[in-house]
């Protein structure tokens, strides 16, 4: 019997390239196809090293390319469309809020009408799992959000993500278009672009540079490995869901003070001092300095949201999904894996330096 045959798109992001290789590499589909533009958030070097590789096609292109879009549905024989690709980073959409209308609007409608052309000229719908954010939902004050909690975006990312969530829904209801959505917490782990917050900081400390905290760093998230985040985007993508959001939530909700606190202490208390001082020299412990030093509160960022939270959904539940990768023992697997992958990640940072706003962190 055939498995499923998925397109991904965004497919060479953080998140989108996590779920791609946990499909391969647990056979849950026989074929993936990914469509990425590559902006500064995507690399192919995410897609190498996998199992499977005769499995994967890699298409270089931008989701509001229909046309592109609409020969992969048909030719590929696709089952179901999963869209990650969006602009994510909170300070990039304040500096040039235009790229994020492209890519997070244009870009879902031009899934969107593929998928509705699609099923107007074969008579079979291809089903839609839309990535969204917890981000959404703006800032609460103390409660956790529900799939039926209103929206109230706080930046031109969550807006246009906000917005993009309105579209699937639209075409649910006017089209038929079957389709769920998910909305997740802050995600963190290996390859993750070093503009975010957990990377940012390690890469901070491990060239030697201060840290720069937003305000009071008292902001609350919920901090959600990748590894988990895709378990639950597979029991999803898999399954025939009976709710049409989902929440996916590590319910491990952190000021980020607290976290740039752990993450220094986890550096300072790197065993292996040695491998430091060869490959990472201007690293705060290869100089003989404490981690913590390298804290500096800065001016707040515009429209900063204070808390996030999620109420997880229960059907994943039913599914037998739990979040396995506690906080700090994730934190200590991705700051070992920064540390043993300089090369990547100082590639990503020269290759999107002339893209670069801002050397604060996305929190």
């Amino acid at each position: 019997m055939r498995k499923t045959r998925i397109l991904v798109t965004g497919g060479a992001g953080f998140i989108g390239s996590a779920f791609t290789r946990k499909q391969l590499e647990n056979a849950l589909a026989d074929r993936l196809v990914v469509v990425d533009a590559l902006t500064y958030a995507g690399t192919r070097e995410r897609l190498n090293n996998i199992a499977n590789p005769d499995a994967l096609r890699f298409v270089h292109g931008d989701c509001s390319d229909q046309s592109l879009l609409d020969s992969l549905l048909i030719n590929e024989q696709i089952d179901i469309v999963v869209h990650f690709a969006a602009h994510t980073h909170v300070d990039r959409s304040i500096s040039a809020p235009d790229d994020f209308i492209h890519s997070n609007i244009h870009g879902t409608y031009g899934v969107l009408e593929s998928l509705r052309r699609y099923h107007e000229t074969h008579q079979r719908w291809i089903r839609l799992h839309h990535i969204s954010t917890d981000e959404v939902y703006g800032s609460l004050p103390d409660s956790a959000a529900t799939p039926d909690f209103p929206y109230r975006p706080s930046s031109p990312y969550s807006a246009t993500k906000a917005g993009s969530d309105h579209l699937v829904h639209a075409y649910t209801q006017t089209f038929g278009l079957p389709a769920t959505i998910s909305h997740c917490t802050n995600n963190y782990g290996p390859f993750q672009h070093p503009e975010k917050l957990i990377p940012h900081v390690i890469s901070c400390l491990l060239s030697g540079q201060s840290i720069p905290v937003y305000g009071d760093g008292l902001q609350q998230r919920d901090w959600l490995h990748v590894a988990d985040h895709v378990e639950a985007l597979s029991m999803i993508v898999h399954h025939n869901p009976d709710e049409a959001v989902h929440h996916i939530s590590a319910q491990t909700s952190r000021n980020n003070i607290d976290v740039i606190r752990l993450i220094c202490d986890l550096l300072d208390e790197y065993p292996d001092k040695g491998f430091l001082t060869i490959h990472h020299p201007r690293s705060y412990p290869a100089i003989g300095r404490s981690c913590h030093e390298a804290i500096t509160f800065v001016k707040d960022r515009p429209g900063h949201d204070r808390r996030y939270a999620l109420m997880p959904t229960q059907e994943l539940e039913s599914w037998g999904f739990r979040c396995r990768i506690p906080l700090e023992a994730g934190l200590r697997d991705t700051l070992n894996w920064y540390i043993q992958n300089g090369i990547w990640w100082k590639t990503v940072m020269d290759n999107s330096r002339s893209e670069s706003i801002t050397n604060k962190p996305n929190s």
